[in-house]
């Protein structure tokens, strides 16, 4: 789920809260979602009128040619491939694959190339035209969707879109989590003696599902080595080498010397998407979804797939996942 050039295209990122902020540059996560829905979950209806031809089975990249005569003035949806998954809601963080044209068929964003990314978005902070035609479709499904300037950047332009471009889109629906629901991690289990492994000068308390409340003596040491520390075990699936977790984050670092106030995420009400899958973060796998885990890190330097960092306790309520597999 990794950011590009063209990812701040179809939705402007911004936080719900300040603390969400600060546990993202601490922890190197993506946030993915932020403001709250302002929109219904109905769904834009199918729309019979005249599209750009798409070509490439479900699972290719497609190939969309330019639209012919004059851009429609209003929102037109179809769905080329329907999926068998749950709808859409504006809850939904949804990660697709995107490929979008301008009127003249001119290709300014796409993450079907080979070496690309999927992308995941809040269902409540994309452009009018996506959330009116996304909410309410099944996830596996394809839709494409000719977006008028009034439903996309009202006038503005951004990045290779011209102010007032009709642009028209072909999206992959992959997957979607709901960060906002705890309800996984209020089903969790307390491991026995699990508390006892935690360091000398740590103390974690708080029922699963709320935010854990944190004691750190300021005489504990800074880690030397990793150590995962389960306290309570999930009752959902197990998380999956290429799925991405939904995590709520609760954390304080060790900078010179002295360790630094605790910065959850649970005030915002919303939990956010580690960057990358589990297959690049080991620690999660075989975890099941609403399970709490401590993870004491050293301190540790820039390396493939993950930021430098310096000595850190992290409390992971793991509450959601999502697949990154495409799809076909």
């Amino acid at each position: 789920m990794q950011g590009n050039s063209v990812s701040s295209i179809p939705m402007r990122m911004r936080s719900a809260r300040i603390i969400v902020l600060v546990l993202v540059a601490l922890l190197g996560l993506s946030l993915l979602s932020g403001c709250s829905a302002t929109a219904s979950d109905a769904s834009a209806p199918q729309v019979k009128g005249k599209f750009p031809a798409v070509t490439g089975e479900l699972g290719q990249a497609p190939q969309m040619e330019a639209g012919s005569g004059k851009a429609p003035a209003s929102l037109q949806v179809r769905v080329l491939y329907e999926g068998e998954g749950r709808s859409v809601t504006t809850k939904d963080q949804v990660l697709m694959d995107t490929l979008g044209n301008l009127w003249d068929g001119k290709t300014v964003m796409s993450t079907f190339r080979v070496g690309d990314s999927a992308q995941g978005y809040a269902m409540s902070e994309v452009i009018p035209g996506w959330k009116q035609a996304l909410i309410g479709k099944k996830l596996g499904s394809r839709i494409q969707i000719t977006v008028p300037p009034q439903l996309g950047f009202q006038g503005e332009a951004a990045k290779r879109i011209p102010a007032n471009s009709t642009m028209v889109f072909v999206i992959d629906l992959i997957s979607a989590m709901d960060l906002s629901n705890v309800s996984a991690l209020k089903e969790a289990k307390k491991i026995d003696k699990s508390f006892d492994k935690l360091p000398k000068g740590l103390k974690i308390s708080g029922s699963p599902g709320t935010q854990p409340q944190v004691t750190i003596d300021p005489a504990l040491p800074a880690p030397k080595t990793k150590q995962v520390i389960m306290l309570y075990q999930g009752k959902e699936s197990n998380l999956e080498p290429d799925d991405f977790p939904g995590v709520h984050l609760t954390a304080a670092t060790f900078e010179q010397g002295k360790w630094s106030k605790v910065s959850s995420s649970w005030p915002s009400g919303k939990m956010v998407s580690t960057p990358s899958t589990v297959q690049t973060t080991p620690q999660f796998l075989g975890v099941p979804v609403g399970s709490r885990m401590v993870m004491l890190e050293p301190a540790e330097g820039e390396r493939q797939g993950a930021k430098a960092h310096p000595a850190r306790i992290a409390i992971y309520d793991i509450g959601a996942k999502q697949t990154s597999t495409r799809l076909g």
